[in-house]
């Protein structure tokens, strides 16, 4: 069990999300379990001030704290951007979900950009992010 990083991580979001062609220079960071992928983070699009991820989770994994903790380290830690932004088809409650529990906001919606309903666009801000405090650090080999 541990965190993974690389183009096979990229492949695995890509195959198991939303997203359909990577930008080149994506960067995939996921958490093993048992010599699988069960949650991956794909990063694309930076900007200096954002980036853009697709989190997936396989169905019926959690994802766990040191993952939670390393998801959000690398781009508001590492790379310094004030926010992340992650989109989804309004037709994906699960994803969705996940996007109000991790602590995004709506901040914008475009009307049938995908074939089963609207494009939602999800932000989070260095400083609304709970997942960077110290409790978390301390847990990242959970």
């Amino acid at each position: 069990m541990g965190l993974l990083t690389g183009i096979h991580v990229v492949q695995w979001v890509v195959n198991h999300g939303e997203c359909f062609s990577p930008t080149s220079g994506a960067i995939g960071l996921g958490w093993e379990r048992d010599g699988k992928v069960v949650a991956g983070v794909m990063y694309e699009e930076y900007t200096q001030a954002s980036i853009h991820a697709t989190i997936v989770l396989a169905k019926g994994e959690v994802i766990v704290k040191g993952f939670l903790w390393a998801m959000f380290d690398y781009p508001f830690k590492q790379l310094g951007v004030e926010k992340i932004i992650v989109q989804m088809s309004s037709a994906n409650e699960a994803s969705e979900n996940l996007a109000l529990h991790l602590g995004f906001t709506l901040e914008g919606r475009i009307k049938d950009a995908y074939p089963d309903g609207d494009r939602l666009i999800y932000t989070l801000t260095k400083d609304n992010c709970k997942w960077l405090e110290k409790e978390h650090e301390e847990s990242k080999d959970a």
